[in-house]
């Protein structure tokens, strides 16, 4: 799905670390039915990224 949204300019970010039960109630998901494994925000970013400046190689990598 996050690939998905990527290709078409959408933008996700995975959660972890919530509570399934809360959740499920405040959406009203029937909890024997259904579990939750993983909520997805999904948007537009407000402002352009930036790029990606990385080192070179050379400098992170020693070959012995």
């Amino acid at each position: 799905m996050m690939t998905a949204a990527a290709i078409i300019g959408i933008d996700t970010c995975p959660i972890g670390g919530f509570e399934p039960e809360a959740v499920a109630d405040v959406l009203g998901i029937d909890r024997h039915k259904f579990a939750i494994a993983l909520i997805v925000a999904a948007g537009y970013r407000a402002q352009a990224q930036p790029t990606k400046q990385r080192q070179p190689l050379s400098e992170l990598v020693t070959y012995r």
